[in-house]
């Protein structure tokens, strides 16, 4: 796979603050046969007059309406002329080794071996405040029903054949598109994960996972859709994470619901058990107690 051309699909919208630092990374690679495919999704910001600037030879930019990230994806999958497709978030970075690296991973593997994922670094104005790990080794749809072990989109390469094979991105999803593929990919073809941490991911600019309404309504999704294949732990966790976004706007008692759903689909977990208590207690206990949690977890993650 030395000479194997690489797809990079970079989707954006009005991220012209970043859009050249997510280029200028794939400039970097090692592996020298790529082409960057930027699909912009109805930016109304100088985005295109930024990745101008940069006069790029192996860069098509496509433009088109906004229709939300999964049908920016899509453009770039059917754009792309790639044997292997790579996603990259458009506030993100590929460190130098990333595309040299999956495709070692990729020619070791066999062809069951749909696509690569990566560790990967989150990055908070300039400062690493975790690495994320990966197991180096293959997985399957056993160990993706129970939880999301793969990560974000930035850190998966797939063999473009797959991504055809599965249909792509579900444009109905308003979140949570990255779990969705994955189980769609898992239910034929196995992945590989590589441990070192090869991607930063930015969480200082404006993400559109932030959005609490839209993360809830994903995670509803992936339950309605996925709901046989998860396990209830699986199940559970949906409903947890759920209830902490009820909780993030204040609505404790849609929040204990989902706690209380948490519980029944898994009883053993204690911490859901603690959620479901301290929305009895009133917004400010509940925000005061989450305030702690927080900062327990910034220390032990530092």
């Amino acid at each position: 796979m030395n000479n194997t051309l690489v797809s990079i699909v970079i989707p954006t919208y009005n991220r012209a603050n970043v859009i050249q630092r997510a280029i200028k990374s794939v400039l970097r690679q090692k592996h020298n046969n790529i082409e960057i495919i930027v699909v912009d999704d109805g930016s109304d910001d100088n985005t295109k007059e930024k990745i101008r600037e940069l006069d790029v030879e192996n860069l098509r930019y496509v433009e088109q309406p906004n229709r939300g990230a999964n049908a920016a994806r899509n453009r770039g999958i059917n754009e792309a002329n790639g044997e292997i497709i790579s996603f990259l978030d458009s506030d993100d970075e590929l460190l130098p080794e990333y595309v040299s690296r999956t495709l070692t991973v990729l020619r070791e593997s066999d062809d069951r071996c749909g696509g690569v994922f990566t560790a990967y670094k989150r990055i908070d104005r300039g400062t690493v405040i975790e690495t994320v790990s990966a197991p180096d080794s293959e997985i399957t749809l056993d160990e993706l029903r129970v939880a999301n072990v793969i990560g974000g989109l930035s850190c998966t390469t797939f063999r473009a054949s797959v991504l055809n094979d599965v249909g792509g991105f579900d444009e109905k999803l308003v979140s949570s598109q990255d779990y969705d593929l994955y189980l769609r990919v898992l239910r034929t073809y196995t992945m590989r994960g590589i441990s070192e941490p090869l991607i930063k991911v930015h969480l200082d600019d404006d993400r559109i996972s932030e959005n609490i309404d839209r993360k809830i309504r994903g995670h509803e999704q992936i339950i309605e859709k996925h709901q046989a294949r998860l396990s209830q732990k699986r199940i559970a966790h949906q409903h947890y994470v759920r209830g902490l976004l009820y909780g993030d706007k204040q609505e404790l008692k849609l929040a204990r619901s989902q706690f209380k759903a948490a519980l029944f689909s898994n009883p053993k977990k204690p911490l859901y058990s603690l959620h479901y208590i301290l929305c009895f207690f009133g917004d400010n206990l509940y925000s005061r107690a989450m305030n702690v949690k927080r900062r327990i977890r910034r220390v032990l993650k530092t």
